[in-house]
């Protein structure tokens, strides 16, 4: 993992096999708006609705400058995947978010990728890097996430990243301008260590 602040360098970034995940500075825009226009039909039937302006970079440097803001809070870790074989182009997204605290030390996790990029395990890749960050640097307990059942491909990929299915939630999202039924899975971290917390 490297720290990084000059203009147009990632702010953090973790280093697996073929992937490079980053947390962005607002300089990024263009990229990022770039990659959602190019996904953004095959995006559509797996996400919520999201209106023209939402692939701006004008906008996408508002949720950069907040995912900055809630990574350096620990609120909130926001990852933007790039293959090493061409590290300047946003090829995805791996989100961890909700953290809750306390009790509870979890978390949410949410994911999309380049639709040139399906298909050679990278989600799996990044996934598992990202999750063995948020329990060993983040002190997680629980990462959740959540999946539609029709959603094939990418119930194979929780399930090769370790998640066990816990249920199903019914009516529990709306995804493009409906509400759809979801999987739950979660990832516990079986080595989990904090006297303010356990006292074993």
């Amino acid at each position: 993992m490297r720290l990084y602040s000059k203009e147009k360098r990632p702010i953090f970034e973790i280093e697996t096999e073929r992937l490079f995940l980053r947390v962005l500075p607002a300089s990024f825009d263009v990229e990022v708006a770039d990659y959602l226009r190019r996904n953004r039909d095959f995006h559509k039937p797996f996400q919520q609705l999201h209106d023209d302006a939402y692939y701006s970079a004008e906008v996408q440097r508002q949720y950069l400058k907040y995912d900055l803001r809630a990574f350096r809070l620990n609120e909130q870790f926001g990852f933007w995947i790039f293959l090493k074989s061409v590290p300047t182009r946003v090829v995805g997204r791996l989100s961890f978010v909700s953290v809750i605290r306390g009790a509870m030390q979890s978390c949410f996790m949410g994911y999309h990728l380049d639709q040139d990029c399906v298909g050679f395990g990278y989600m799996t890749e990044a996934i598992k890097a990202g999750c063995q960050y948020m329990f060993k640097y983040q002190q997680l307990h629980r990462i959740q996430a959540d999946v539609m059942p029709h959603n094939a491909r990418s119930n194979s990929t929780i399930l090769r990243s370790g998640f066990i299915r816990q249920g199903l939630n019914k009516d529990y999202m709306a995804i493009d301008g409906r509400w759809e039924d979801h999987q739950t899975y979660a990832l516990i971290n079986a080595d989990y260590q904090n006297d303010s917390i356990l006292n074993e």
